[in-house]
């Protein structure tokens, strides 16, 4: 057992656990950051992409970057 409690990676989760308890402890920031808002969706479109699993979020924003490559912007006028 003293083995254990002395091994780097014992170590290394009770820092890091002790760290995020604490709130020391953040994941990398990410290269790309998103924008969080608030939207409104049918309820159709959200049980369809939430029963898709986690990384709904993800595939509803490669969907809505999908529609815009194909898609191009009109002009407003």
């Amino acid at each position: 057992m003293q083995n254990l409690l002395r091994s780097s990676v014992y170590e290394k989760i009770l820092l890091t656990k002790t760290a995020y308890l604490r709130g020391d402890y953040r994941r990398p920031r990410a290269e790309v950051t998103k924008e969080r808002i608030t939207i409104r969706l049918s309820p159709e479109v959200l049980s369809y992409f939430r029963a898709s699993g986690p990384g709904w979020q993800t595939r509803m924003d490669e969907a809505l970057r999908e529609w815009m490559r194909t898609h191009p912007p009109q002009s407003q006028g």
